[in-house]
């Protein structure tokens, strides 16, 4: 068993001293169940100051990045945002995290590889379509079939990379 107390919606990192308030509050409690601190980011909010002390407190307290790829995707994803997220503090930081990607209509062409260059770069990811998904026109189902095929092919030859999980989406058809 494990207590996980997470942090969603908007941008956690908006409210950063209530953050930390929390975190002490927590190491103060009795709890009787191992436990951790949980928020998804975009990242865009982390600043040294954020960045000392996340590291000094990376083992009561996750972030989990929001992160999309490829700089074009990202930045087509997350409002022009690449260039303020320091993808390789969250992969030095907390290497066995996933990011956390969203797949949409407009970025499946390049999932494949989205995804590759993630690994490539050290990163474990977790993947899921955007809602609406069943609304797809069938050129992006079917772009997503050769994406999903270009996947398998990486993973059979690297075997040192952890594959995703997206087969299930195929249910929303």
């Amino acid at each position: 068993d494990f207590l996980e107390i997470s942090f969603i919606g908007g941008e956690p990192l908006c409210e950063f001293p209530l953050l930390m308030r929390l975190t002490e509050w927590v190491r103060r409690q009795k709890f009787t169940l191992p436990h951790i601190l949980y928020a998804t980011t975009n990242g865009t909010l982390l600043d040294d100051n954020k960045k000392d002390w996340f590291a000094a407190h990376k083992d009561e307290f996750v972030l989990g990045l929001s992160y999309d790829g490829l700089f074009f995707a990202q930045d087509k994803n997350r409002s022009a945002s690449s260039s303020l997220v320091d993808l390789d503090f969250f992969l030095r930081t907390w290497p066995s995290q996933s990011l956390k990607m969203t797949i949409d209509e407009s970025s499946v062409a390049y999932l494949s590889q989205n995804i590759i260059t993630l690994h490539e770069r050290g990163a474990l990811v977790s993947a899921n379509c955007a809602c609406g998904m069943p609304d797809w026109k069938k050129a992006s189902w079917n772009e997503y079939a050769r994406q999903l095929k270009k996947l398998v092919k990486f993973y059979l030859t690297h075997p040192q990379y952890k594959p995703i999980n997206l087969i299930g989406d195929f249910d929303l058809i």
